[in-house]
């Protein structure tokens, strides 16, 4: 399952430029929010960590409103 929503979070990226799920995207956004929180709570393996990290992965909560954002304020937000 996990291989699954990183599949899908890899297809996300590719499409969008980011790992930036919006909620609109329900289940894909729960997971990468899952993904942070096991994280913080050293519940994620060091091998999916370091996935994530090659992906790009943005650790921090991404912008709420990111249809707000420019391009190159989004960007730099998804570097960080």
């Amino acid at each position: 399952k996990w291989h699954a929503r990183y599949r899908e979070l890899m297809k996300y990226k590719a499409d969008h430029g980011d790992c930036n799920v919006p909620q609109s995207n329900k289940t894909l956004f729960r997971w990468v929010g899952n993904q942070r929180s096991a994280r913080r709570k050293d519940k994620l393996s060091k091998d999916r960590v370091q996935k994530l990290d090659n992906l790009g992965f943005n650790w921090r909560n991404a912008p709420k409103k990111r249809a707000d954002k420019g391009p190159e304020e989004t960007r730099m937000t998804a570097e960080v």
